[in-house]
């Protein structure tokens, strides 16, 4: 810390403010009014009954991809990146390809 309380990086101000790792006040009320927004919906007061099977659920958009551990054994993930190599493409493609084709054999919607 310099002379007058000043700080020399923000990382030393950030710990003598104790915000280290707490979300600042903008982003929190951003995040309340977006909350907000899809609680309010439109439609008319309903009964209690009808409430339950009205949720909002944010539908999924067009190609978006969502990050998901999974264990696999060593062989199969050598196996797993040669082949994606081998075929121009991504891991993550490789997996989806081979998951949906096993969902459509077992005739499991997704």
């Amino acid at each position: 810390m310099t002379k007058g309380g000043d700080f020399e990086n923000p990382l030393e101000k950030a710990v003598q403010l104790g915000t280290i790792g707490s979300r600042s006040k903008q982003r929190e009320e951003t995040r309340h009014k977006e909350k907000k927004q899809v609680e309010t919906t439109d439609t008319p007061p309903t009964t209690p009954a009808v409430l339950t099977k009205q949720r909002t659920v944010s539908k999924e958009k067009e190609g978006e991809k969502r990050q998901q551990t999974i264990y696999l054994p060593p062989r199969l993930i050598r196996t797993l990146k040669h082949h994606a190599v081998d075929q121009d493409t991504d891991i993550s493609s490789v997996v989806q390809t081979a998951l949906e084709q096993y969902f459509d054999a077992q005739q499991v919607s997704y």
